[in-house]
């Protein structure tokens, strides 16, 4: 089955395909605030030479990383199963780094991503597996972590700390990991790893502007 995936976690975004467990394509983009979506499926599928009617499934990773790239990445994944119908599945970032990592230079890894608020997700892996479920941690025992001589590697490796691997997960692997279907879901269930509690501030009251907000409407 051919399956187009998406890898928006971390700074460079990707999108690829593959027949089964062979990549066929994968296209990149570093850097930058927009992620041209569209302007990389086009570019996937001229790569790879076959129709968009070949799809399907659609794969998506789904972090831990960035929570805007994650959702740009599901709401492509859900559009293109709206118009077609394909299978969907949803792959953990982590766990595609992890095998890309085993590929490289097997032994245990440990995963990190910037979180944001003097934070990181962090995993350990072992051969391409993931040994514990993504986690936040702060800053500073991260960094007591990689001086106690566990080899990192870092979406953003410079914001993870000296030492680190700078690697991120490609929408390759996620493509790999999803072609035997264990991985499939249902595409409204499609979410991005969250790690921190949901927290809701209630708004204040409204404040009254004279002559603006104290007139009824109709005055």
């Amino acid at each position: 089955m051919t399956t187009l995936a998406f890898e928006f976690s971390g700074e460079r975004r990707s999108v690829a395909l593959a027949e089964g467990t062979r990549v066929l394509a994968v296209e990149f983009q570093d850097g930058g605030r927009a992620t041209r979506t569209l302007a990389m499926i086009g570019a996937v599928f001229a790569k790879a030479g076959i129709a968009k009617s070949d799809v399907g499934r659609v794969a998506v990773g789904i972090g831990p990383g960035s929570f805007t790239g994650i959702r740009i990445a599901i709401g492509a994944a859900q559009g293109w199963h709206l118009a077609t119908g394909c299978r969907v599945a949803a792959v953990g970032s982590f766990e595609a780094l992890a095998r890309a990592l085993a590929e490289e230079s097997p032994g245990n890894w440990l995963l990190a991503a910037d979180s944001q608020r003097h934070e990181f997700a962090v995993a350990t892996a072992i051969d391409g597996t993931l040994a514990t479920a993504p986690a936040l941690i702060g800053r500073d025992a991260l960094a007591l972590r990689i001086a106690a001589g566990e080899r990192a590697a870092g979406v953003d490796a410079a914001s993870v700390g000296a030492g680190a691997w700078p690697r991120q997960p490609d929408a390759g692997w996620i493509a790999r990991i999803a072609a035997d279907g264990s991985r499939d879901v249902d595409a409204g269930s499609l979410a991005p790893v969250y790690l921190r509690e949901a927290n809701f501030a209630k708004a204040p009251p409204g404040r009254v502007i004279p002559g603006i907000t104290d007139v009824a409407a109709g005055d």
